[in-house]
């Protein structure tokens, strides 16, 4: 079976954060959360430009896989020019990451139970570390995360319907067009 994964969605995001470098802040991802090594090395590299409060581009993003040494390995600037102009918006940046977060998620569980089931499968490994392994990887952080993302959606469904309706008393109007389940 393939890994879960959402190399588009990655994609997206990380021209959504080319174009609009402030757009990091409001995501909650880390370099490893994404599923290709390259991605994980770009987003590194925009994490630093961020930490380091510099501007974030296609061109500081270049100059910043340069120092690192990365950027041959990536694909070079065609790559990053490339992956700039995926996307036009970042309207979605926020679902995106909760997309990559979930699919991060799952791979870590995956890789997780099997480590458990060879423990489980092994005579010489005590029930007790098999249970201790697996409440030190599996934490409440991941679910939290999961958990915290659902609520956040349907926190912002409510918002948009509540602003439609009070724009448009009993009518559909503006919002009509926004489908609410993007949300």
């Amino acid at each position: 079976k393939k890994m879960p994964q959402a190399v588009e969605i990655e994609e997206f995001v990380l021209s959504a954060l080319m174009t609009e470098g402030k757009a990091i802040e409001r995501i909650n991802l880390k370099a490893d959360d994404f599923y290709l090594a390259k991605h994980q090395i770009i987003f590194t590299a925009i994490q630093r430009l961020q930490n380091r409060f510099s501007a974030i581009d296609m061109f500081t993003i270049c100059e910043e896989l340069n120092k690192m040494g990365e950027l041959e390995n990536i694909g070079g600037q065609y790559f990053v020019t490339c992956l700039a102009i995926k996307v036009a918006s970042n309207v979605h940046l926020v679902s995106h990451s909760e997309i990559i977060k979930q699919k991060s998620i799952a791979r870590k569980l995956i890789n997780i139970s099997g480590q458990i089931q060879d423990m489980s499968y092994d005579e010489q490994t005590d029930v007790s570390d098999v249970l201790e392994f697996f409440e030190k990887n599996i934490g409440q952080k991941e679910v939290y995360v999961l958990r915290a993302g659902h609520a956040r959606v349907h926190a912002l469904r409510a918002a948009a319907e509540g602003i439609r309706e009070r724009l448009f008393p009993g009518q559909y109007g503006f919002f009509s067009d926004i489908a609410l389940d993007d949300f």
